[in-house]
């Protein structure tokens, strides 16, 4: 039990003080309501619609019911906030935040929310009954082994990782927190202290000042321990992660958490965690790698994400090498054997009959093995940091060193603060109008890209399904970030070594053709596109099922090309049935869910239904602010959507700020020769002819030209529009002979 900290043990200062004093104000707070349930009588509850059966959990913000919802005869547990009109602002702040997350989140390890309303002026909400255990009480129960607790707090970290994907941090993980239900299938509850990552209200800011703690403090990370609100992230939950694991394979905290407040603080803050091998002692070494990554007092040295500790240890299940562990060439050749037991079994028995030439040769040939299990692994590893570039980020980052080390050097030379903010506002003003990002694109494609086909083209000639891997992963990069011409040969190449290496009916080369299909898009070639954008959608529906989400990408995509077309009819299907497929599949909120919307949208508003267009259009912008930012190009497409819409509707003055926010965002994120960014200048141009601005409109669409010409080329389709849409101008404006 905890302490009372007494106040002469403190002797970190008064900011210390005020934190152990308004964490053991909590904890007080929290007894005593705790208290008073047991000491008062607890009335009855009658919420329409259901028939309460018996309270499972009071807690001190609210209680938890089971009940029976009347119509479908389903078990559910009712949540009840339990001070009714009269409570704190806070709780009710807290309340209906929980309410708003558990319903953003739709994964089968996270609890869902049905219903919600109020009773007798209390509020409630309805969400699914897990019958089962806490994961803590399961565990011990069950008596399981170390790898079976690790499968199960994969699945964790898999619901936690899609919680931190739409932009909630849950910030009280801890094993009470997850149940494990009949099947043995855990669920993760109670988000009512979860933070929002994005779009942070100034009540949420308000419950979770600098100081003030929130959590759990057994399983709590040293910057929630510290009261640091602005320091935490996804990586807070990640700690967390670590101390439940760490419990789950030891059956012990990793430092002591019992005792007085001041020491458990500390403890979090500055004691290193205990080793979990000599706890439990026949612990493998990855595992403890794993757990003690998650476990570092430093954010930036665990991992970064759920996601990125759900594949590690999923690394380690699958006997490969774990990514926290250095890939030494003896760790790679144990993980090996680790995998092939039966194969490693049966050359070390026909090693002990053969002769030494015959023994040289086999371990020659293990050798020659693990080199080239090596090497795939360094082109994993390869292909994942090209895909990872971004120039949007490098662009930002130019501009924020160039400003800083121009600070640097004023301060340097002796410079008053006057002048030093005086000459960083001329910097400013003088990079405001270059286009960094282009900078960094033209730099890409000059120094990485045409480096690393030739170093690929060099190094794996003998491996050509290496070759293959990487030569499409720089296609891919090149065409997603507009370098088209130079994604063409590479591309062709990916897909040749594809289909001759492994058969026309691999996976690998369903996803060459397609990106090939994607590739002729892009460059306009829409004839051209067609047939591998086919040949992708039927071998992935023969091999793979009409369901699986690269069959439905071929879908979205076989639409996507006939629309561009103009071939409405025919493109309607392929939507339809991929938005349907979608929706069962990977959720209303999956990003290739909110994708095929926005396209359905497209569609329908090139049929003439603009209303219901519109619809389309709000369902796929709300969700991708909310979930990935206002920044991110999905939004930044649905942004400029919604502009359009609104323009086709006649409504200009509505449809104006969405113009100009998605041009003035692609300008600094894209770079101002993206294709989306051309796209933007050319519909401001639109816009500005429509309000009768033909000056303006004019300079907007011949900076779409220029640039269109000097990008995509004098025959792609959207040079063809706007040099059509110059002409319309010229014609409005009288200037016949232009």
């Amino acid at each position: 039990m905890l302490e009372k900290p007494d106040q002469s043990t403190i002797a970190s200062g008064s900011g210390e003080r005020r934190l152990i004093d308004a964490a053991w104000a909590q904890f007080e707070t929290s007894a005593a309501s705790h208290h008073s349930s047991a000491t008062h009588p607890r009335r009855s509850i009658v919420i329409p619609g259901y028939r309460v059966l018996r309270e499972i959990h009071r807690g001190g913000q609210g209680v938890v019911y089971q009940a029976m919802q009347e119509s479908t005869r389903r078990k559910v547990a009712i949540k009840v906030l339990k001070e009714g009109s009269l409570a704190d602002p806070t709780e009710l702040s807290r309340f209906d935040r929980e309410v708003d997350v558990l319903s953003r989140l739709n994964h089968p390890h996270i609890v869902a929310i049905h219903d919600r309303g109020l009773t007798a002026e209390h509020a409630y909400y309805v969400m699914d009954y897990i019958p089962g255990r806490p994961l803590d009480a399961y565990v011990a129960g069950a008596d399981l082994s170390t790898r079976e607790i690790l499968f199960l707090c994969r699945k964790v970290c898999e619901a936690v990782n899609i919680a931190h994907l739409r932009g909630v941090i849950h910030r009280d993980l801890k094993p009470s927190n997850i149940r494990i239900d009949e099947n043995g299938e855990p669920h993760v509850l109670d988000f009512g202290l979860a933070k929002l990552s994005r779009d942070m209200s100034t009540s949420v800011d308000a419950m979770t000042m600098t100081g003030q703690f929130v959590g759990s403090l057994p399983w709590a990370s040293p910057e929630q321990a510290e009261g640091r609100s602005e320091l935490l992230d996804i990586r807070t939950d990640v700690y967390s992660l670590g101390v439940i694991l760490y419990q789950l394979l030891t059956g012990s905290f990793p430092y002591a958490v019992s005792g007085r407040m001041s020491e458990v603080v500390r403890n979090i803050l500055q004691t290193s965690p205990a080793r979990p091998s000599t706890l439990a002692g026949d612990l493998d070494r990855d595992v403890e790698v794993i757990v003690l990554k998650c476990l570092a007092k430093d954010p930036e040295r665990r991992y970064q994400s759920a996601g990125e500790l759900a594949r590690d240890i999923q690394r380690f299940l699958s006997g490969e090498p774990i990514e926290a562990r250095p890939a030494t060439s003896i760790y790679q050749l144990r993980q090996f054997a680790r995998r092939n037991k039966a194969l490693v079994v049966s050359v070390s028995a026909i090693m002990m009959v053969l002769t030494v030439a015959t023994a040289v040769s086999i371990a020659f040939a293990l050798r020659e093995a693990a080199a080239r299990a090596q090497t795939r692994a360094v082109a994993d590893f390869q292909a994942q940091m090209l895909a990872d570039i971004d120039p949007q980020t490098m662009g930002a980052r130019l501009r924020t060193d160039l400003l800083a080390k121009s600070r640097t050097a004023a301060e340097r030379l002796g410079r008053t603060p006057a002048e030093i903010d005086v000459r960083g506002k001329e910097l400013e003003d003088a990079i405001a109008g270059i286009d960094l990002t282009g900078w960094a694109l033209t730099s890409l494609d000059e120094n990485v890209f045409q480096r690393a086909l030739a170093a690929i083209e060099k190094q794996f000639a003998d491996q050509p399904l290496v070759k293959a891997q990487l030569l499409q992963t720089v296609a891919s990069t090149e065409r997603r970030l507009g370098l088209l011409d130079a994604a063409t040969r590479p591309q062709e190449l990916a897909l040749a070594i594809r289909r001759n290496g492994l058969g026309v009916e691999h996976r690998d080369t369903f996803a060459s053709t397609s990106e090939m299909g994607v590739l002729l898009e892009a460059q306009g070639k829409l004839s051209e596109a067609r047939p591998y954008f086919a040949e992708a959608l039927e071998r992935r529906r023969r091999v793979l099922g009409n369901d699986h989400p690269d069959t439905l990408n071929s879908l979205h995509g076989m639409g996507r090309l006939l629309q561009k077309q103009n071939k409405l009819t025919e493109a309607e299907p392929y939507y339809r049935e991929a938005l349907e497929k979608y929706r069962r599949v990977l959720g209303d909120e999956h990003a290739e869910t909110l994708m095929v919307i926005n396209s359905v949208g497209f569609l329908l508003q090139a049929q003439g239904h603009l209303g219901e267009a519109e619809r389309h259009y709000r369902e796929a912008l709300d969700a991708r602010r909310r979930i990935l930012g206002d920044e991110h190009p999905d939004t930044l497409t649905s942004i400029n959507s919604m502009g359009f819409v609104l323009h086709a509707q006649d409504r200009l003055a509505e449809a104006e700020p969405y113009y100009r926010e998605a041009l003035e965002t692609r300008r600094r994120v894209l770079g101002e020769g993206h294709p989306d960014t051309l796209t933007s200048i050319n519909n401001m141009g639109g816009l500005l002819r429509d309000q009768g601005k033909l000056s303006d409109a004019e300079r907007f669409y011949r900076e779409a030209l220029e640039k269109r010409r000097r990008v995509l080329g004098e025959e792609h389709s959207e040079t063809i529009d706007s040099i059509n849409n110059m002409g319309w101008l010229f014609d409005a404006q009288g200037k016949l002979p232009e």
